[in-house]
């Protein structure tokens, strides 16, 4: 009824659970316990509050009487999200499973077990949202990368839906008009058998059920409320009709409503259950889009809503249906359902932000967090609370924000782990310009002279194809001559994209000068080319000293862009060639190790050939990439965490040898969390042992040829774990 409003406030140390009475403008605290408190949620009919406690563990608090008491234990190191049935009787919450996969479950208030309702073996799970009408429950599922899918299960068998029935009503008589009055009567007639008119109305299964408000849609504006003499609750919704749940064989009534392509996320379904919309990712847009709900229109495909590029979320359909409502780049958007113009609610406020008291509640978030997280419950022998006491004054004492972040990483430093620390957010797109130019360090070193030692492939200089060479003298930039007090990167601040005339000339004064004009790349643009020039100098640099026979891959992280582009590169480097160096040296991780030892270790196992054909793999004709040829795998100490597991799995699966350097011995997988200024914390978690115990943090994996890479040693030049890499590899072929 909107009086009312639950949060967790961490104002006394722990989060607790708080209610605020906007009649009476007053606040209670609702629970006392050790342990953070998250996400309570009121049931629809204001009976309970549901709510997380820990890791393992969803409460419900009485509103009427206070009572706190025990309800669902679970697997919610992740942790979990959960929403109430129309009718307040049941909760779903999303657990996880002894091999880490997240699903539904069910349970009703008055019982005391869970029913699971999903079966996926995916990782994350969000939501889920229970459809008005009780019928259903949306939710979104996914793996570790981009390609969320949003998925249903429906709680009763699904009834068939004849299209004839709505071609033969054309047909049927129009009742006379004393006929209709009386069916009307007869409709109003359970109204006089005991029951309101309003209840009994509310009875058929199509009849809208009162709009439950997600767990995950914390800044959706409450209706307004109810008039009433006395401050007792009164309900103006009919009562909900119960919601029935049919076990047998609901696992076969789940389907997915997305494709993976659109990487979507299910934000609210509409209060007449009919429709749906979601968040998805289409040629790397984000957008808001919606699709039917109800069988009638289950064939038509998704609509795009909006189509801007500004982030949007936080979507809510208005009570009535008409409109809906949603966050975009920070302002509050509301538009008609399905389409129509948008207007913006202007929303400002001025805040005043103490930093004394923010460095020290940003302190205190850090340690909780990590007191909750870390990996090790013995804090790897630290005593993690006199820690605190030890670093609080410094603490206190910081001036800057960056202050505060050093004491938190000296505190954290204790703890002797990798994958910790804070962190600022991403700064946004830098406004640096590159030209892909290549300047010799030695000269400008002597004389302050930019002379051109080479020109980064694909770069903006390259295309400028032979009116830049290497040898010449950069001179002057949009008119500026380059000298002593004259700064190059400051002329090609905010440059990127907009043209740029250089002028340029021999080195040694042979020929004239001349101008040539140029767009400059971002920073990541360059980043970028300048890793795949590197790449194509060993890619050149393992086929020369290997006569051709072998070709080169590298890795450069373990995350999914990554993983296309090695299939990609390793397509074109396996044609012709006997075998391949796959070089992982400076990849920092991420997840995705075991899609690519996946590729590795695939061998034949059947041939297909068409008439009068030549045979080959049949995996191929389904799409499948494989190898089949010998492997070496290259690592060095900059080699971390996913990479190390990669190696470890590389040589279990006995797919070639490891040469190069042991791996840096950073091994944890970790989440991270947003502190109050928005920086960001990392928490290490989730350890990583051998099947024979041995803990992969703080122990590098060891190479099978241990090959230093000298001081001095230039790509192209001279590379002695490749030449070490090529020779195992050649050996081995030789040896069959």
């Amino acid at each position: 009824d909107s009086r009312m409003l639950v949060y967790t406030s961490d104002r006394d140390g722990d989060e607790e659970v708080y209610r605020y009475d906007f009649v009476t403008r007053t606040e209670s605290r609702l629970t006392d316990s050790s342990g953070r408190k998250e996400g309570p949620l009121y049931s629809p009919d204001g009976a309970w509050i549901a709510y997380a406690r820990g890791d393992d563990e969803i409460r419900l608090i009485n509103a009427a009487t206070g009572e706190d008491r025990p309800f669902i234990r679970g697997n919610f190191v992740y942790g979990t999200s959960f929403a109430w049935s129309p009718d307040s009787r049941w909760l779903v919450y999303s657990g996880r499973d002894a091999n880490f996969f997240s699903n539904l479950y069910l349970q009703r208030v008055d019982e005391d077990t869970p029913r699971q309702i999903t079966f996926l073996s995916n990782l994350t799970l969000g939501g889920p949202i229970w459809a008005p009408n009780g019928r259903f429950i949306i939710f979104t599922t996914s793996q570790y990368r981009d390609e969320a899918q949003i998925a249903r299960v429906d709680l009763l068998p699904i009834p068939p839906q004849f299209r004839e029935v709505e071609f033969e009503k054309l047909f049927e008589p129009r009742p006379a008009a004393g006929d209709r009055r009386a069916a009307a009567d007869e409709r109003r007639a359970p109204a006089a058998e005991g029951r309101p008119a309003h209840e009994a109305a509310a009875a058929p299964a199509e009849q809208k059920a009162p709009q439950e408000q997600p767990a995950e849609e914390p800044d959706a504006p409450a209706s307004e409320p109810q008039a009433a003499p006395e401050p007792a609750r009164a309900s103006v919704q009919p009562p909900a009709p119960e919601t029935e749940v049919v076990f047998d064989g609901i696992e076969r009534r789940l389907r997915f409503l997305t494709p993976v392509q659109m990487d979507a996320t299910a934000l609210c379904i509409s209060p007449d259950s009919r429709d749906l919309i979601f968040s998805a990712v289409v040629a790397g847009k984000q957008n808001l889009w919606t699709l039917p709900l109800d069988e009638a229109r289950a064939d038509q495909p998704p609509r795009q809503l909006t189509s801007s590029g500004a982030s949007k979320g936080w979507a809510q359909f208005a009570p009535d249906g008409k409109s809906f409502y949603y966050l975009e780049g920070g302002q509050i958007t509301i538009r008609k359902f399905p389409s129509g113009e948008a207007s913006h609610l202007q929303v400002a406020a001025e805040v005043t932000i103490d930093f004394n008291q923010e460095k020290l509640q940003i302190f205190d978030e850090s340690w909780r967090l990590l007191r909750d997280h870390f990996y090790d419950p013995t804090f790897r022998g630290l005593d993690w609370t006199a820690a605190r006491a030890q670093f609080t004054p410094l603490a206190a004492g910081a001036q800057t924000t960056a202050d505060l972040h050093a004491i938190i990483n000296l505190m954290v430093g204790e703890l002797r782990a990798s994958h910790l620390g804070v962190y600022g957010g991403w700064p946004g797109p830098r406004q640096d310009g590159y030209t892909g130019l290549l300047f010799d360090h030695g000269e400008l070193a002597r004389s302050g002279r930019l002379r051109i030692a080479g020109i980064v492939p694909d770069s903006p200089a390259a295309l400028a194809g032979d009116s830049l060479r290497i040898g010449d003298e950069l001179l002057a930039v949009d008119g500026v001559p380059l000298g002593p007090n004259v700064s190059l990167d400051m002329l090609l601040q905010r440059t990127v994209g907009r043209r740029v005339v250089l002028r340029v000339a021999p080195f040694d004064g042979s020929g004239p000068p001349r101008e040539v004009a140029l767009r400059p790349i971002s920073a990541d643009q360059y980043d970028h080319l300048r890793y795949r020039s590197w790449v194509y100098t060993n890619e050149a640099y393992v086929h020369r000293i290997s006569g051709g026979r072998l070709g080169y891959v590298h890795i450069r992280q373990m995350d999914y862009e990554s993983y296309q582009q090695f299939l990609v590169d390793l397509d074109s480097e396996i044609h012709s060639k006997e075998g391949v160096v796959v070089d992982t040296r400076y990849n920092g991780g991420g997840h995705t190790a075991t899609f690519i030892l996946d590729v590795l270790a695939r061998r034949s196992l059947l041939l297909s050939a068409y008439r009068d054909r030549t045979f080959a793999d049949a995996s191929y004709l389904a799409g499948n990439r494989l190898l089949n040829k010998p492997t070496v795998l290259v690592t060095n100490e900059s080699s971390v965490s996913n990479t190390e597991m990669f190696s470890e799995g590389y040589r279990r699966l006995g797919l070639g040898k490891v040469v190069g350097r042991p791996t840096a011995g950073a091994v944890i997988w970790t989440s991270r969390r947003v502190l109050l200024d928005g920086n960001i914390i990392r928490l290490p978690h989730l350890r990583v042992a051998t099947p024979e115990g041995e803990d992969l943090e703080g122990k590098g994996r060891a190479v099978d040829v241990d090959v230093p890479l000298a001081v001095g040693e230039l790509p192209g030049v001279r590379d002695s774990q490749l030449d070490a890499a090529v020779r195992v590899l050649l050996e081995q072929i030789a040896a069959g």
